[in-house]
């Protein structure tokens, strides 16, 4: 806190200092208050008076709160050169006092707003002494020169100073300017004539900022009444080139013998430089508080100085010591060569050399470098110098640069690269894999196609011979299959890959399931000419788990061990329990072997990628898609279970899959009575209504359900099928036979608006989905709608059978 006198013993100003950080939203952060300001404010510590701008507004005088918010926001926002705002301010004795807050705005590089710094002034007595302002007349007169060598010599003992008079009349007011040659020069003018002598012209060439506080001035230099007394003010002035300079300007009233006023005689000295000086040790000291170290690069002399450094790294003590004795250069290929990190050093010389800094480095924008550093213990930091143009303490032309430890925002950097980097290639991976997969579709799908459209050309040239028209039929359905079991697979993988896979759990039968399964393949294994065997050896045979899930894994494994085994072997499927430390739980360990072609050791661990298949003599017999064993681990996985293959080329294959189940209890009538097998002859009769839109499956679907002996009438979309069933008699329908993906109104809305009719014997009358939607979400949907059942495309006769006549019985 400094004393400025303003009247010798009358005013005396006080001040304190601040600077803040400016967001890009204009708002301040990390402001700082000198402590200079807080005493001015009668507060000690920090604590009392916290580096807030919040804190700070609780004193401001409510009336003058808005007033002095607004002018932070345009300062902050760049839209004026600085602040400068006068407002009340409450002291800790709780009296209020008039301050002027005056700040200056920092750019960045780009022109951005980034600091502010600037000074709180007490100008409470200035207030008071200052109640009214004189009006000052526009007149013009006639110079009147006059020698006052004596006047000024009294005030400064400056021969050459600038020099300047004001004479008054009899009533106080001004009615003449003048000044000597060394103040028109001071400004840069070539002549007198250049700068009219008279009050109004010398008054435009202030600053517009400071012409109210110049006009106070004079009101408080009207007011002296000693003549010893001396007035100092300090403002800014246009120079002849529009340059903006300091001036400090004193001065003393003339009486004469009848005690009034005569004349005002002053000096002006330029101070601009000593501004601009008191400028950069400000920046100095925010440098100083902002960077780890900071130092003072002596141009004229290439020398360097160590302001402030850091104490953590040995690197900067070392720098330190060197900078006593050393130059600049010196100096800088000390640290370059012994510290930056290898990378970085050819550059680093190069772009902070003197001479590069020199052209470089302004006095508007700051020059930034960033680098790495490794220290004596191989750590490696990352850091950034920032350079900027001022003058030293001595009026020299110097750069102050302060290092900031960035090694933080630099990691931050780059694991965002790395992961851009991992995004990327995931991305290139996925357009990979999209292609591959698209490959082997292309192929798997026209293997069978080709196979159908082959034995269909066939069959049209040879069907007049029965025995090959029924061969050509069978291996057509064969083939048919192969292709359901490929699209399958690639829905079934796809289900997975999105994640939308689902527990269902029920009391599942361990007997019942590997009887299922040996009636399933004993057929085919007998007309291969294999062994296929079973033993189940379990404690508890009623288990609960998804049963779905169990069955596709199975049937997967069962499947390429009857594909990859050669007349003659064998396949066994047994199931034991094991123990588990879950009370109320066990495991089932299910093996699979055969006595097939194997495996090379060096495509097991590929076995359950997708699409995966190991190439072998028989390789271009075997069909599929080499996503079964793909799906396989990840249903294993999903149960919570472990896969374990063992394999030797030539031998056979060996897998071990185990899965964690909790104990059940028997099967419940209605699980039994599912499980019951109806013959078609129950649907003889049945009228059944068919929403379908599309020709060709309702045509597939009317002739199948007519040979099955039932009576079908059909309905273009969902909205017919409703307004036939709703034009029709009571239990005129047996069921109904709904496609999901309609037009005008899908299955689901369809379904939903027969729940809601009237009349319940239609309104109850047995709904089933028959779709290509196949998901086990699809199924859940249609329960949802209101149907009793779930028949997905294409239709298989037995299963059409069972399922109509099992939703028939219940509905019973």
């Amino acid at each position: 806190m400094f004393d400025k006198d303003i009247s010798i013993g009358k005013i005396r100003l006080r001040s304190g200092t601040w600077y803040a950080h400016i967001a890009e939203d204009g708002s301040w952060r990390d402001i700082y208050y000198s402590d200079e300001l807080r005493q001015m404010l009668g507060f000690q510590t920090r604590e009392e008076f916290p580096d807030t701008l919040e804190d700070y507004a609780e004193y401001v005088h409510p009336d003058d709160v808005a007033s002095m918010f607004e002018a932070v926001r345009v300062a902050c926002l760049g839209e004026s050169d600085g602040l400068d705002v006068e407002y009340r301010i409450r002291r800790k004795d709780r009296a209020y006092i008039w301050v002027n807050d005056i700040g200056t705005l920092i750019r960045t590089a780009n022109g951005k707003p980034y600091l502010m710094h600037g000074a709180v002034i007490d100008v409470t007595h200035l207030k008071e002494a200052v109640n009214t302002k004189k009006e000052i007349p526009d007149v013009s007169v006639k110079a009147r020169q006059a020698d006052a060598a004596e006047w000024f010599g009294t005030v400064y003992d400056l021969n050459e100073s600038a020099r300047f008079r004001v004479d008054y009349d009899d009533n106080g007011q001004i009615v003449a300017l003048s000044w000597n040659d060394a103040y028109w020069k001071m400004l840069g003018y070539s002549n007198a004539f250049e700068l009219p002598q008279n009050y109004p012209a010398w008054f435009n060439t202030i600053v517009p900022d400071d012409r109210e506080q110049v006009v106070r001035a004079m009101d408080v230099l009207g007011k002296i009444s000693d003549p010893k007394d001396v007035h100092e003010e300090e403002f800014r002035i246009y120079a002849k080139n529009k340059s903006i300079r300091w001036l400090r300007v004193a001065a003393r009233r003339v009486f004469g013998w009848d005690g009034k006023p005569k004349q005002v005689l002053g000096i002006a000295k330029d101070i601009s430089n000593q501004k601009a000086l008191e400028l950069q040790t400000r920046i100095f000291e925010i440098f100083s508080r902002e960077f780890v170290t900071v130092n003072i690069i002596d141009v004229i002399n290439r020398r360097l100085r160590i302001l402030r450094y850091s104490k953590r790294a040995d690197t900067v003590d070392a720098l330190s010591k060197l900078s006593e004795g050393y130059d600049y250069d010196q100096v800088l290929s000390y640290y370059i060569d012994k510290y930056v990190a290898v990378e970085d050093r050819e550059r680093m010389h190069r772009i902070t050399s003197l001479d590069n800094l020199v052209q470089q480095v302004s006095e508007n924008e700051m020059y930034r470098v960033r680098y790495a550093q490794v220290d004596d213990d191989g750590t490696r930091y990352y850091y950034q110098g920032n350079y900027l143009r001022i003058l030293d303490e001595t009026g020299n032309a110097a750069i102050v640069v302060g290092f900031r430890d960035i090694t933080d925002i630099v990691q931050a950097e780059l694991e965002k690269q790395a992961a851009l980097q991992e995004a990327k290639e995931q991305a290139e991976a996925a357009n990979h894999a999209k292609t591959a997969f698209l490959f082997n579709m292309s192929h798997d799908i026209r293997t069978p196609m080709n196979a159908i459209m082959g034995y269909r050309d066939l069959l049209e040239k040879y069907q007049e011979d029965p025995s090959r028209r029924q061969y050509y039929l069978t291996k057509m359905g064969e083939v048919s299959q192969v292709l359901l079991s490929i699209i399958d697979n690639v829905l079934e993988m796809a289900r997975i890959e999105k994640g939308t896979l689902e527990m269902v759990e029920s009391v599942w039968n361990a007997y019942q399931f590997a009887d299922y399964l040996y009636s399933v393949f004993m057929p085919m294994m007998e007309k291969k000419g294999l062994k296929f065997t079973r033993k189940i050896s379990v404690k508890h045979p009623y288990v609960y788990c998804d049963a779905g899930k169990l069955r596709d894994i199975f049937l997967n494994v069962v499947s390429n061990a009857y594909k990859y085994t050669n007349t003659g072997g064998s396949v066994s499927f047994f199931v034991e329990e094991l123990p588990c430390d879950k009370e109320g739980w066990v495991f089932y360990q299910t093996t699979i072997s055969d006595t097939g072609i194997g495996m090379s050791e060096d495509f097991i661990p590929k076995l359950f990628d997708p699409f995966a298949r190991e190439k072998s003599n028989l390789g271009n017999n075997i069909e599929g898609t080499g996503l079964g064993m793909s799906i396989v681990k990840r249903l294993v996985d999903f149960l919570n279970g472990t896969i374990e293959v063992k394999s030797k080329k030539g031998e056979g294959t060996t897998f071990i899959i185990t899965t964690p189940h909790r104990v059940g209890e028997k099967a419940d009538e209605l699980n039994q009575a599912l499980l019951k097998e109806h013959k078609p002859d129950v649907l003889k009769g049945k009228r059944v209504l068919l929403a379908e839109d599309n020709d060709i499956n309702a045509e597939i679907a009317i002739e199948i359900l007519n040979e099955l002996g039932m009576v079908v009438e059909h309905a273009a979309d969902g909205k017919i099928c409703v307004d036939m069933l709703t034009k029709s008699p009571a239990h005129y329908y047996d069921f109904i036979l709904m496609d999901i993906q309609m037009p005008n109104m899908n299955g689901y809305e369809a379904t939903m608006a027969i729940r809601k009719l009237l009349d319940k014997a239609k309104s109850n009358i047995p709904i089933l989905a028959m779709t290509a939607n196949a998901f086990d979400e699809d199924k859940k949907a249609s329960l949802r709608a209101g149907m009793d059942g779930h028949l997905a495309k294409p239709i298989d006769v037995k299963d059409l059978v069972q399922g109509i006549a099992a939703v028939l019985e219940n509905k019973k």
